[in-house]
């Protein structure tokens, strides 16, 4: 018959309420690994060597040691 090829109406009505979440969710997993790896990334590359206050004294020093003064 014509009308066999056609999905019943109930699965016209739920499939794309299903494809947006599933769209919204794969999107809002991606923001998630994203904002994580940078978190990730900052937080590593900052406290890698040393503590901030420690990692600016350093930076002073060696601006000091370039000509520059560093007004307290």
């Amino acid at each position: 018959s014509p009308e066999e090829p056609s999905p019943p109406p109930e699965e016209l009505i739920e499939e794309p309420r299903t494809t947006s979440f599933v769209s919204k969710l794969i999107f809002t997993l991606i923001l998630l690994a994203i904002a994580l790896t940078g978190i990730y990334f900052f937080t590593r590359t900052s406290y890698k060597k040393q503590p901030p206050k420690e990692a600016f004294r350093s930076d002073a020093t060696a601006l000091e040691r370039h000509g520059f003064r560093i007004k307290k």
